[in-house]
């Protein structure tokens, strides 16, 4: 039985991490520099899921808590069992995609306002990030094995060690 070091878990988390600010920088200086309408703004709403539109109050950030909280780590895990490496980062790539063009073009459309959007949700964004990075660190492993055992499967002389 193998194990995983804790410190190649939390190094391999801190370098996910850092791909995924890179991500929401990129995203969000591309996003001050080109020009975007109104309309492209007011239309990041349309992709928020029915039942959080919909919600008021306490309701509405319990649903939120239960969408990023729960929905997402599950999706997460499901894509991991398909034998494709790196599927199921594909959630914290978007999410640091999204928050840097959602926090460009508030910047972009209204300096002051956009600048405290920015400074004011910033560490919330920042926590989830890291948050997925640290599950994508864990799934990470959990899929190598997965894919190892595949290639096990068609091989000849077989490879014993799942963890590399």
């Amino acid at each position: 039985m193998s194990y995983t070091n804790n410190q190649n878990y939390f190094k391999r988390s801190l370098k996910i991490f850092s791909i995924a600010v890179a991500l929401f920088l990129i995203s969000f200086i591309l996003s001050i520099i080109f020009n975007p309408s109104i309309d492209i703004f007011t239309s990041l709403s349309n992709y928020v899921p029915s039942t959080l539109n919909n919600s008021q109050g306490l309701n509405k950030v319990w649903k939120y808590i239960m969408h990023n909280g729960v929905q997402i780590p599950w999706q997460m895990l499901f894509l991991f069992l398909i034998p494709i490496p790196f599927l199921y980062a594909l959630n914290m790539i978007f999410t640091s995609i999204i928050s840097g063009v959602a926090f460009g073009f508030a910047i972009h459309l209204s300096f002051y306002k956009g600048t405290i959007m920015v400074i004011s949700s910033l560490p919330h964004t920042l926590l989830e990030i890291l948050a997925m990075c640290f599950i994508v660190s864990c799934l990470y492993k959990l899929n190598r094995a997965i894919i190892r055992k595949i290639c096990n499967f068609f091989r000849k002389y077989k490879k014993n060690k799942l963890f590399l």
